[in-house]
């Protein structure tokens, strides 16, 4: 019973499924298990022994369940609201309200208090007993606190009849017909010592330590004080990520000197020297005989 209700409260706030693990002691012909269940991160352990593995993983599973609707360290997760919204122990009570033939429970919230900070306290009757929860700040969580308080007793006051009657049989079915045959004849009790049987509902008048078992988390460092002067603090300049390297400023480099030479056309040819007779016709003037020796020597 507890290990679906865990795994559906898991379902329903989109974690991963609970894991048990489980411790095996005793010897073989009388074991004892105790278990371990993870939920979202979170251990809860079984309070107790029990005789058999799936009786443990139950315990685990209903220490799990107890523990995210009582308010404790994951009372603000996700799975804590998926819980308030299912009202698993409203649930379990009116199954035993039908196995014993009683009308559904009936829920009953008193305000008390500052106007702007109201505390409600809740009761619920079930089978003619009245039982009174643990204030809170919403009607709805006191009759939550209400049906737990009522769940809680009635398992206790089950327990006890099992240990006297020694019947250790143990299973979804079998706790509901214990905790409902326990309930009846709670009943019949208060009945035979009441004067007025036919009067208003009777308060549940025992009183049980119920534990609220909490998640293992590991050990919070210890903060050391200082007392005096503290120790200097260094701060360091972040540089983002998406920042550039700055820019260096230009190297001015001298330019090499220029070096201008004259240039000589491709076209033209040194001059040659003329021979000194050539120079002489150049020169003065000569007939023209003399000018064709001139040039057929040069020819040559």
């Amino acid at each position: 019973m507890y290990k679906n209700q865990l795994q559906e409260l898991a379902q329903r706030s989109c974690f991963n499924l609970p894991s048990y693990t489980c411790v095996r002691e005793g010897p073989d012909h009388a074991p004892r298990f105790k278990a371990v269940v993870n939920f979202n991160g979170e251990s809860f352990e079984s309070p107790n022994y029990c005789p058999t593995l799936r009786q443990a993983e139950h315990s685990a599973a209903e220490a799990a369940l107890i523990s995210l609707s009582s308010g404790g360290a994951a009372s603000h997760s996700i799975a804590a609201r998926i819980l308030d919204e299912t009202g698993v122990y409203k649930n379990l009570l009116q199954e035993i309200s039908q196995r014993v033939g009683s009308p559904l429970p009936q829920y009953t919230t008193f305000r008390s208090g500052l106007g702007h900070l109201p505390i409600f306290t809740g009761t619920v009757e079930l089978y003619g007993i009245t039982f009174t929860g643990e204030p809170a700040k919403t009607k709805k969580q006191a009759e939550k606190n209400a049906a737990l308080a009522a769940w809680l007793s009635l398992k206790q006051l089950a327990q006890e009849d099992t240990n006297s009657t020694s019947d250790h049989e143990n299973s979804d079915e079998q706790e509901q017909i214990r905790i409902a045959r326990a309930l009846q004849n709670y009943r019949l009790n208060e009945k035979s010592t009441t004067p007025n049987p036919n009067g208003p509902s009777i308060p549940f008048q025992k009183k049980f330590s119920i534990s609220t078992p909490r998640p293992s988390s590991p050990q919070r460092p210890t903060l050391t004080s200082y007392q005096g002067i503290a120790p200097p603090v260094i701060i360091r300049t972040a540089v983002p990520v998406f920042s550039a390297p700055p820019l260096r400023p230009p190297v001015q480099v001298a330019a090499p000197p220029i070096c201008i030479r004259q240039t000589v056309p491709a076209f033209t040819a040194p001059l040659e020297k003329l021979s000194g007779e050539a120079e002489e016709i150049l020169t003065c003037d000569v007939d023209e005989s003399t000018a064709i020796r001139c040039l057929e020597q040069l020819e040559m």
